[in-house]
């Protein structure tokens, strides 16, 4: 248990980015990418218990071998916020599809998470913040600052 933030940080290459199993975790302004999780983790965000706030971030191409969430995975007993935050392009390890997030999370503002199927959403969701349909892709520019997305048809 205990706090922990990360700031303007990139999390690449790694065996599951980020675990929390108590206390509180405030993810801005970083990127995590290209991270790998086992059965029971997601490559980019795994919640067992704690809170995990997701602020001006982007989780994309991570991967997890379990049926879950790849990039964004909220046990029951967990809390996740994101605000103006990006999670999309994270697959299943073995058969490459799509799996950005799984469990509860919280919108607050602007968000964008490309494939919804699997999260409780709460909270507040404009219409940029839903999930998009097949043959679209965004395009995330990340700042230290903010966080801009478009689409682009395939």
């Amino acid at each position: 248990e205990g706090a922990a933030t990360i700031l303007r940080s990139t999390l690449n290459n790694n065996a599951g980015a980020i675990v929390s199993a108590g206390g509180a975790v405030s993810i801005a302004n970083s990127t995590l990418t290209e991270n790998g999780g086992l059965i029971g983790r997601a490559g980019g965000v795994t919640n067992v218990s704690g809170s995990v706030t997701l602020y001006n971030s982007t989780g994309s191409h991570n991967t997890t071998a379990g049926l879950h969430g790849a990039g964004l995975f909220t046990y029951p007993a967990g809390v996740t916020i994101m605000y103006n935050s990006v999670v999309a392009h994270n697959t299943y390890f073995l058969t490459a599809a799509e799996t950005d997030c799984t469990g509860p999370v919280t919108f607050i503002g602007p968000n964008l998470v490309k494939v919804l199927a699997g999260c409780t959403v709460g909270g507040t969701m404009p219409t940029e913040a839903t999930s998009l349909t097949s043959g679209f892709n965004p395009v995330v520019s990340v700042s230290t600052t903010r966080i801009s997305f478009s689409f682009i048809k395939d």
